[in-house]
């Protein structure tokens, strides 16, 4: 699997990407928005954010630093596969619900969101679920 995209604001992301996985597990704990938070400020433009994000989801999904889990029941998927459950459903802008700019953070715990977190601590292998 190649992680690395080849258009040049995801190359730009790439530069950051270590210091996102140890942001994203210094906060994990809480549900899938900590990663959408964690590369908020990757860039103004959503569907760059948007890439940025899938980026970081794989890696953590790769490294075993995340399962994902629907009614109290981890589901085994590829991190591939898993993009591509996302993307199907991934909202067209970061105002899914037309509240405010940002609201996307909702859509991480609301029913359109396809599965939501398990946390693998790096250490121990110990679980949190997200609630």
């Amino acid at each position: 699997m190649n992680i690395f995209p080849k258009n040049k604001e995801n190359c730009a992301y790439l530069t950051r990407l270590e210091s996102d996985i140890k942001k994203a597990l210094d906060n994990s704990g809480v549900s899938l928005d900590i990663l959408w938070l964690v590369i908020e400020d990757f860039s103004d433009i959503y569907e760059e954010r948007t890439e940025a994000f899938f980026i970081l989801f794989r890696e953590m999904l790769r490294r075993g630093h995340l399962k994902l889990q629907r009614d109290g029941e981890i589901i085994e998927h590829s991190p591939e596969e898993w993009e591509k459950i996302f993307r199907a459903v991934w909202p067209s802008s970061d105002m899914p619900y037309g509240a405010y700019e940002g609201d996307i953070v909702i859509w991480f715990t609301d029913d359109p969101c396809p599965a939501y977190a398990v946390w693998v601590d790096p250490e121990d292998g110990s679980l949190y679920w997200a609630g």
